[in-house]
């Protein structure tokens, strides 16, 4: 019960009765392990179709580092030439002095 009342009311929702407490603890990791997995596309949606909309482009790489350093928060660590890719995929042709060969 003391966990039961010490966990906000959407979480418990999603967790069924348990006898044990230690079954209990199980069905919300297990609840928050799924979560990741959503959290981890959600991110790479974000990651792969941002694009340079204007303003800064110094804002616009930090943003998409800042983007990129989420995937680490679900184990998922991205290496960075990849990142650096990404990051020239969403920057126009204007800013072609920032592509290298």
């Amino acid at each position: 019960m003391i966990i039961r009342d010490s966990i906000s009311d959407d979480i418990i929702m999603g967790i069924l009765e348990c006898a044990t407490a230690t079954e209990y603890l199980a069905m919300a990791k297990s609840q928050f392990t799924d979560s990741s997995k959503v959290l981890s596309c959600y991110f790479a949606e974000q990651l792969m179709t941002k694009k340079y909309t204007g303003g800064g482009i110094r804002e616009h790489i930090l943003e998409m580092s800042h983007m990129a350093n989420k995937f680490k928060t679900v184990n998922m660590p991205l290496p960075d030439p990849f990142i650096v890719q990404l990051v020239f995929k969403s920057i126009p042709k204007d800013f072609s002095t920032f592509h290298v060969n």
